[in-house]
């Protein structure tokens, strides 16, 4: 398997990719995979499409930048470069497949932007083979946080990504943090649940949890555990954790098709959250 694959597009979030997959690619003694996908075609008007070709040089440009900056980062003999033609999200998809991890710049667009064309993100965090990081633009080495925030839906979906949570927080001898946010869909009920129920539904979700931390903790003594449990919005509470914590992690929901999908939380979470964000895939 290549040890990291970085999709690339000359934006600062895809510089921030790069940073960060050296970063990580230095940890684990490995190398990185500079991917560029030049699309089909690129209308400039309804009349006078680009054809691929015309394309070519601009991403060959675009590939050679970003190796450029990662060998600033790396050895020569650990970054390696691919320049596809075609869909980018199938391209990206078909590059996990060889792939350990693939890392993709989250590029901070307009919000009808999203809307009309869709997100690479997305796509490849909803149908990539492993996991994928989303960077944020801002992203930098130099600031350590020494936590790893895990995002907690149910604990029956989620014993795969917590033994995952508690592998990167061993190797990067960081703390960890479960945190199960829930709300009800009803305004009325949700008022009354937080003043009446929220200290027993605390104390359900903790005891949920805890039989999948019980053996990890065995596992990995190093590693101290912190799960909380707050009432409010999942998507709300995983930004504000995430703005003190070095790595987000979330899953994917298995029950999509085919492989499963990002609900809205996670889509949220990548669009907005202060620290890279992991989107793990259901096992196998």
């Amino acid at each position: 398997l290549t040890a990291i694959v970085v999709g690339i597009d000359g934006s600062s979030a895809s510089s921030a990719a790069i940073r960060f997959a050296a970063h990580k690619a230095k940890r684990l003694g490995g190398g990185i995979h500079l991917v560029h996908v030049v699309p089909n075609y690129e209308p400039v008007t309804p009349m006078f499409p680009l054809a691929p070709p015309d394309l070519v040089e601009t991403g060959r440009e675009i590939l050679a930048g970003a190796e450029e900056d990662a060998l600033d980062l790396l050895a020569p003999g650990q970054v390696t470069t691919s320049l596809l033609n075609g869909p980018r999200v199938a391209a990206l998809v078909d590059e996990a497949k060889r792939a350990r991890l693939v890392v993709l710049g989250a590029e901070r667009r307009p919000a009808i932007d999203r809307l009309l064309t869709g997100s690479t993100v997305y796509g490849v965090a909803a149908h990539a083979s492993c996991p994928v990081i989303a960077v944020p633009p801002e992203w930098s080495a130099d600031v350590e946080h020494h936590s790893i925030v895990v995002g907690v839906k149910s604990a029956e979906d989620s014993a795969d990504l917590v033994r995952r949570a508690f592998e990167i927080a061993s190797d990067r001898k960081a703390g960890l943090v479960l945190l199960h946010a829930w709300e009800l869909p009803n305004e009325y009920d949700d008022l009354i649940a937080a003043r009446v129920y929220e200290d027993e539904w605390a104390e359900r979700s903790r005891a949920a949890i805890e039989p999948i931390i019980g053996g990890l903790q065995e596992t990995y003594p190093e590693v101290s555990v912190d799960v909380r449990v707050v009432h409010g919005q999942p998507a709300r509470a995983l930004r504000v954790a995430s703005a003190e914590a070095e790595l987000l992690l979330i899953a994917r929901r298995s029950h999509g098709f085919p492989f499963g999908y990002v609900g809205g939380t996670g889509r949220a979470l990548l669009r907005e959250a202060l620290c890279p964000v992991e989107v793990v895939p259901p096992a196998s």
